[in-house]
């Protein structure tokens, strides 16, 4: 059991700091940021997530359904701000996202 959340804090971790880099860039190249802003304040709450469960705190996983949202929230209204909202990427995040939220709700 142990195993299984130190993947969730690690795979947690990678995907808001991944997420992050990549809303930055885009922010950077881009004149429209609302989109960005949420991604990285949904990047942040998962951030809150991996690191109130690596203190012990419980219910964390309400930090990583409010991060999980907001990131999925901005990636889709900034794919389709710039024409290329590509369906599968976001199927695959929400998959994603909502294993985090079961892994931080049941581990």
């Amino acid at each position: 059991m142990e195993g299984l959340r130190t993947l969730l804090w690690v795979a947690s971790g990678l995907f808001a700091a991944l997420t992050a880099f990549a809303a930055l860039v885009q922010m950077r190249d881009s004149r429209f940021t609302a989109p960005c802003l949420l991604i990285l304040a949904g990047c942040f709450a998962l951030g809150v997530a991996v690191y109130g469960s690596l203190g012990g705190y419980d219910n964390m996983w309400t930090a990583a359904l409010t991060g999980s949202l907001a990131i999925s929230a901005g990636a889709m209204w900034n794919g389709r701000r710039n024409g290329n909202f590509h369906i599968k990427h976001h199927i695959f995040r929400w998959v994603l996202c909502a294993l985090f939220v079961a892994g931080y709700a049941f581990l």
